[in-house]
Parts: structure tokens; sequence; C-alpha cells
């Protein structure tokens, strides 16, 4: 047995001399190749000769029996043949980004404007695997190339979670992939024209900015502020803050704003509008219902038919037209507070009323029991029924005592609401302050109402 390399690029022959065979490896050293010096067509060789003989030139991994098997049965000419094969190296899997809220699919069956929360998770890091390495067929290792690590950036108002594996939104608000890679949530969202069947319903947890029209029958969610340049039709916006409307918020009355900070309109007609705290109106409202929580502040503005309550103040320029039906104007927390407590009072007498009956209806059924000594089933659940009653109705006796010395204190507190008119109150409009009420008679001019020890007065501005 021989071996040398003669070529200098790392071929290597194994020779032997009895049968004239001879084994050359690849450069790579991934291939070995058996050849025979002289045709050996015909000559029977065993299988285990051949084998030996690539055990000696250092062949210990795939070798291919089969044909070895062939060689050793149909003999070999000099053209040699492939006999052992390596393993080839196997390179890692890349790393990836997961996507939770940018699915590929994103275009089909998802909300015009996506919405997270503070701590949601946007993206989780896959890191790549390792691979795995090849196998000369001398047994040698073949290295093999890692995968590619992906990259996970976070941009405006997200941050890496805990682990560093994943993004994590930082606020509420609209999930955005960046062209460089990096992940956004923006806390105002942009809506570049109206919000009607190419847009769709919107339920979003930020603020939204629409620089068109909120069309009729479409509804906008918003967990922080609305403002819209144009018009809203008969549409229902909910706020969680302000809702500004630059132009009208008009329609047939099927519109609401329901908002938990101040709304500002320019004009409003057949539409409702509930704030938390301040409605400032600019030019008019008409036949509409209007309810602050703080102040009406309209004191450019005609009110004409409708409904008008604050609970501070309301301030306006003309109430009522002689176009339009009365206006009814309410301010103060008397007038409902006076209002709830006489339900209170109502509900309370309906409880002690229960608490005889359910206890009558006890007695029968339990007198019943002890006569036969046993209910009919129907009759048995009727009294479990009444028995949870029992238990049920003195705690809600007890709750609205509690809301009705609630109420009673709140009565005793004072409250400086008024009713400003900075310019004409047409008559059969009807002003309540602090639960002190009437209609006005006749057309007055610059005028302020009040109540005073329990009378709605009115004096000059």
């Amino acid at each position: 047995m021989e071996f040398r390399d003669d070529t200098g690029e790392g071929i290597v022959m194994g020779v032997s001399a009895q049968t004239a065979l001879q084994v050359t490896f690849s450069v790579d050293r991934m291939e070995a190749i058996l050849q025979s010096q002289i045709p050996l067509e015909g000559r029977a060789m065993a299988p285990e000769e051949i084998q030996e003989l690539l055990r000696e030139a250092g062949v210990c991994a795939g070798i291919m029996d089969d044909v070895v098997s062939r060689i050793a049965r149909d003999g070999l000419d000099s053209h040699g043949v492939v006999v052992a094969r390596g393993i080839q190296p196997r390179a890692g899997v890349p790393g990836r980004v997961e996507p939770v809220y940018f699915p590929p699919n994103h275009q089909s069956k998802m909300p015009t404007v996506l919405s997270v929360r503070k701590g949601d998770v946007l993206a989780v890091l896959h890191p790549p695997s390792a691979g795995m390495p090849g196998m000369t067929v001398t047994g040698g290792l073949v290295p093999c190339p890692p995968g590619e690590p992906a990259c996970l950036i976070p941009g405006v108002h997200t941050a890496f979670g805990p682990d560093g594996t994943t993004v994590v939104a930082t606020e509420d608000g609209q999930p955005l992939q960046m062209p460089d890679g990096s992940l956004e949530v923006h806390t105002t969202v942009e809506i570049p024209g109206n919000v009607d069947y190419s847009v769709g319903s919107i339920d979003f947890c930020g603020s939204l900015l629409i620089k068109g029209d909120v069309l009729g029958e479409f509804s906008i969610r918003a967990g922080g502020s609305v403002e819209v340049l144009g018009d809203v039709q008969d549409a229902i916006i909910e706020s969680g803050g302000d809702v500004t409307v630059h132009q009208g918020f008009v329609g047939v009355g099927k519109g609401r704003i329901t908002a938990g900070g101040t709304v500002r309109v320019r004009h409003v007609t057949n539409q409702v509008i509930k704030a938390g705290k301040d409605v400032h109106i600019e030019t008019e409202a008409v036949n509409s219902t209007i309810e602050a929580g703080g102040r009406v502040i309209a004191p450019h503005a005609v009110i004409a038919g409708g409904k008008v309550e604050a609970m501070l103040e309301a301030d306006v320029y003309n109430l009522g037209s002689s176009e339009s039906s009365g206006v009814k104007v309410r301010v103060g927390r008397r007038g409902k507070i006076i209002e709830r407590l006489a339900a209170v009072e109502k509900d309370m007498k309906q409880v002690d009323r229960q608490t005889t009956e359910v206890k009558d209806a006890v007695y029968r059924l339990v007198k019943i029991k002890v006569d036969t000594g046993k209910l009919p089933p129907e009759k048995a659940q009727i009294l479990a029924k009444l028995q949870e009653a029992q238990k049920v109705l003195p705690r809600r006796l007890l709750e609205l005592q509690a809301e009705r010395e609630a109420l009673q204190y709140e009565l005793q507190k004072k409250c400086d609401a008024r009713v400003v008119v900075r310019g004409t109150v047409q008559k059969d409009t009807m002003i309540e302050v602090n639960g002190a009420g009437k209609f006005v008679e006749s057309t007055l001019e610059v005028v302020v109402f009040a109540e005073w020890d329990g009378v709605l007065e009115s004096r000059s501005l």
C-alpha cells in the first residue's frame, strides 16, 4: 500500500499492488474515487477487498455500499468511480422577526387603524440556528456558516422587552413598521380624507385627526381626542378626551358626540352632544340636546329649540327664535339631585314593599312544608328564590339609604350656577337654575338668571 500527494492540491491516492486499484480524493475531500491502472472487467473481486482498500486509504465516511458491490461484480475501468461522498454542511436558518400586530395579510379583514395598548408586544425576535457541520470522506469536520441574525429596532414609543427579544409599546396608539424596519407607536393617527366606506368606522385607543368629513352611519371611538376639520353628519363619536369639529355637526337626529373632555363645534343641528367638561358653540344650535359637565359656552351663538343642560353655567347670545319651538335650559346640580333623590326614595318604598311580600310568601310556603312534610319541586324552587331575595333586599335597602344621605348632603352645598344671555331671550323659553324654574313670558334682553333662596330671578347683565 502506498500513499502520496503528488499534485500539490491535496489529492491523495491509496494504491493496491495486488489489484492495481487506487483511491484518489477531491481537493475538498468530499469525494473518494476508485480507479484501476489496468482494466478489471470480468474479474471477480470481493467487496471486502475494496472496503479494506478504502479504509487503508483513510476513507471512513460516506462509503456507498451499492457502488462497491457493483464494482466487485462488474469490474472497473480506468475512468474511475466515486465510491464515497462526504456529508455537506447545512447552513443555519436565518433569524427572523415575528410581527404580532403586522401580519402578512394585514390588508384583509383588519381595521383601518390598528390599536395597541401600553405594554403590548409588537414583535418577537427569533435567533438564527447554528446549522449542522458536514464531514469529509476521511472524517474531517466541514464547518457550516451560521444563520444571519435578524434586526429588531425599537422606535418612537417602543422599547425592548425585559429579555431583549421583543419590542413592546410604551404608549397607547397605532403600531407602524417604518421603512428602515424599526417599530413605532403613534399616539395620534391622521385620516387624510373623509371617514366613509373607504375607511369604515374607527375604534382607536389614541387620538385622531380627520382632515375631511365624518359621514353619516359611521362611528368613531377614540381613547384620546378627536379633531375633525370638516363636518360630522349623523355619525357617532365617542372620545375619552376632547372633540373638536371645525365645521358643523348636522343631520336628521341620528348623530351623537360623547366626550370625556370638552366639545367644540361651529354649529349643530338636530344632534346630541354630551361632554364631561365644557361645550363650546360658535354660531348656533338648532333643535339639539347639549349637556355639559361644566359650562355651555356660546356667547355669540343662537340656541333655537332643543335642550341645554350644564352643571355650572350657560353663556349664550340668543335663546329661542321666532321660527323654532321653545328652548329648555337647565343649569346647576340641584335639579338633577332633587330628581335623583325622588327616584331613590321611590325605590326605597318599593324595596320595603317587596321585603314584606317576600316575607309573607316565605311564611306560607314554610307552613305548607311543615304541615305536609314536603313541598312540590316547583314550590321548593320558588321558596329557594324567595329566601335568596330575603338576603339581597336588605343589602339593596342599605345601598339606597347611603345614596339618599349622600344626595341630601350634596343639596346643602352652595352652587353658583347661572344662565347668561348676552342678546335676547324669546318668550316660551324654559329656564331652570338649581331646581328653580319658570317659563319666560315676554322677551328679555341682556339678562342673567340665577337662583336666590329657591326662587329663579332675572337681573340685568
